[in-house]
């Protein structure tokens, strides 16, 4: 068994089927998201494919995927309590800027904490910025201190980032992102992420490694997860 698959969110409740009033409430805020940052609501839309792609590859069941998935989608939804002007900018942050934006996790989590599948939710908005050697944020948390669905979003938002146009630094091609997340794995990242991220990405067409594919964006996984979160009614109906 994969070392990946012993650590806690594979078993608790957060890892059940994506409920429909989290799905309702997580489209909203990326819809929102989207209209303030147009930018972000696509970057999202990548991490969240990769995310599920990944969690699949390390033996999670189809709920639990279909959980990290739609908590990558909003992983960046504290970004809303943020400047517009702030998150446009096209020059490089300065460092009181740049402490503003590390505190969008925890905006984040005040947004989601109320939602029924939270604790997915929860767990990917407010450490997905943590590193397993500690120098994350916001808490500094180490290796399996982690959550293991926030180490999978972690390692896919920084592959999306690098293979993204931002207005102030240009994009890197896939295999030099890849090369950046092996240098960093075991500091910045989870090797057995990043193993596992390298996985999908080498089996992917170039379409796949740039997020260019329709199935990419947020109304099409909107509608996939949709359609998980009806299956249970569906079958304690029949």
């Amino acid at each position: 068994m994969s070392r990946f698959l012993r650590t806690p969110w594979r078993s608790r409740s957060a890892a059940r089927a994506v409920d429909s009033a989290s799905l309702a409430t997580g489209v909203a805020l990326v819809r929102a998201l989207a209209a303030f940052d147009s930018e972000t609501a696509e970057h999202s839309a990548a991490v969240a494919l990769y995310s599920r792609d990944v969690a699949l590859h390390l033996g999670a069941d189809g709920d639990s995927a279909a959980a990290i998935q739609l908590g990558a989608l909003v992983h960046d939804v504290g970004k809303l309590a943020l400047p517009a002007e702030l998150l446009l900018k096209a020059e490089p942050l300065d460092e009181d800027e740049c402490a503003l934006v590390r505190e969008h996790p925890e905006a984040g989590a005040r947004i989601v904490s109320g939602l029924p599948s939270s604790h997915t939710l929860l767990a990917i908005v407010r450490h997905h910025h943590e590193r397993v050697d500690g120098r994350g944020y916001p808490h500094g948390l180490r290796g399996s201190e982690i959550p293991a669905a926030a180490r999978i979003v972690g390692a896919c938002d920084a592959y999306a980032a690098m293979t993204q146009h931002r207005p102030y630094r240009a994009s890197v091609t896939p295999d030099d992102a890849i090369a950046e997340l092996r240098r960093n794995a075991d500091a910045q990242f989870d090797a057995e992420v990043v193993a596992a991220l390298v996985w999908v990405l080498d089996r992917g067409d170039e379409d796949y490694r740039l997020a260019r594919a329709a199935r990419f964006t947020a109304e099409h996984q909107h509608a996939e997860l949709a359609e998980r979160a009806e299956a249970p009614r569906h079958a304690a109906a029949s």
